[in-house]
């Protein structure tokens, strides 16, 4: 059973991974402001940006700051803060069009990089949780590392971006609590949408973020000498600021989580730090 729970997560991970794509907005030190797409980076040198208007090579000694998105109605959301009037139907064409400008041409096989390679964010980090209720009285306090992959599938747009959602998040959990001979260990998947608000905060690429879960997971109990093991579904909620450096992100938040179970289900509150790059 543990063995498919895995598999389906590496599924789950990798198809998110092979089919994200993003919007960009790019700022340039005399104060232009492009929205559209990066088709090609090369960090330390320069970039490739296309959109309605254009493909433009622009070295990085020329980029005041460059916002990578999850849509154009993210874009939309920089923009405002920065003053710029766009409206939302230009804001698509900007993304469709360098969406295009990366799109293979005919005869040519894709490749899983460079230009027209998958655009998300690979991050690792943990969580420390106050566990509540009845079952604090055994394992008061939880510890969890993640693995997580944000994307912006292009097959779920349709959906997506009705409801204003940024990105998908996948989380690869371990879990783990114990005390004495009491505790709880577990792996898990969940998945879920993440919400994102662009901050102006003194120079900084920063965002406010919010992104609930849900998932399953196999989970081991011990305590009283014996122990059992189960499928779990869990529930979680991450909220906080998302930091941008270049290419790198960090991102403190808090975190709530819910794991199922008949006779004593386990809440916990805490906090959360991650730290990924965007590719």
């Amino acid at each position: 059973m543990r063995r498919h729970i895995f598999t389906v997560i590496a599924i789950a991970a990798f198809s998110v991974l092979y089919t994200c794509l993003a919007a960009d907005v790019l700022v340039t030190k005399d104060d232009m402001i492009l929205n559209g797409r990066v088709i090609e980076d090369h960090p330390g040198s320069h970039v490739i940006f296309a959109n309605v208007h254009g493909t433009f090579n622009i070295t990085y000694d020329n980029i005041k700051e460059l916002h990578r998105t999850g849509s154009y109605k993210e874009d939309i959301s920089i923009l405002k803060t920065k003053g710029s009037v766009i409206n939302e139907k230009d804001a698509e064409n900007n993304y469709r069009s360098g969406t295009e400008k990366i799109a293979p041409k005919q005869g040519e096989t894709p490749s899983g990089g460079g230009a027209g390679g998958p655009v998300c964010t690979l991050a690792a980090g943990g969580s420390f949780t106050a566990n509540l209720g009845k079952i604090a009285r055994a394992v008061p306090f939880s510890v969890t590392g993640e693995l997580t992959v944000t994307a912006s599938p292009p097959f779920a747009q349709s959906i997506m971006q009705p409801v204003n959602i940024s990105e998908i998040v996948c989380r690869v959990s371990y879990f783990h609590a114990a005390r004495g001979d009491k505790g709880i260990d577990g792996a898990s998947f969940a998945a879920g949408p993440l919400w994102r608000l662009p901050l102006q905060l003194s120079g900084l690429q920063c965002a406010l973020t919010a992104s609930p879960a849900a998932g399953a997971g196999w989970y081991s109990i011990r305590g009283g000498g014996s122990s059992q093991a189960a499928v779990k579904f869990t529930t979680a909620l991450y909220a906080g600021p998302e930091f941008t450096f270049d290419t790198f992100v960090v991102a403190p938040q808090v975190k709530f989580e819910y794991i199922s179970d008949a006779s004593l289900p386990l809440f916990g509150a805490g906090a959360a730090l991650y730290a990924g790059r965007r590719f």
